[in-house]
């Protein structure tokens, strides 16, 4: 952190459909996988539907794998004296970013889609 690099403690906010999206984009067929066994979930078939499909698929790493394929599709607070903090509410996650005059791509298109929506 003395030389100007991130400390990464890897607290992700972010809508399951945007997260999944990016998994989908950078890992097509690990997805593809997972969606293979969806006629299984909550049926009698479905632990043994898991655990064959746990037992066929690569290990990977997230942040190389998907996070670090689509940056611009990410965004970045660097703060400092920083406590825990409950982001589980979009308008405390807008409220943090505005704090840290922070304005990604995506807040722009979130506004507009409101504006769209009333």
């Amino acid at each position: 952190m003395k030389n100007g690099c991130l400390w990464n403690s890897f607290v992700m906010v972010g809508k399951i459909d945007t997260l999944l999206g990016l998994i989908r984009r950078a890992l097509p067929r690990l997805i593809g996988e997972f969606e293979s066994i969806r006629p299984e979930l909550f049926t009698a078939r479905e632990d043994a539907a898991v655990r064959h499909l746990y037992s066929g698929i690569p290990s990977s790493s997230f942040s190389e794998e998907v996070l670090s394929t689509h940056p611009c599709d990410l965004a970045v607070i660097c703060s400092s004296n920083l406590g825990w903090s409950d982001l589980g509410d979009t308008n405390r996650v807008l409220s943090v970013l505005e704090s840290e005059s922070v304005k990604p791509e995506w807040i722009h298109e979130r506004a507009e889609a409101s504006k769209v929506a009333r």
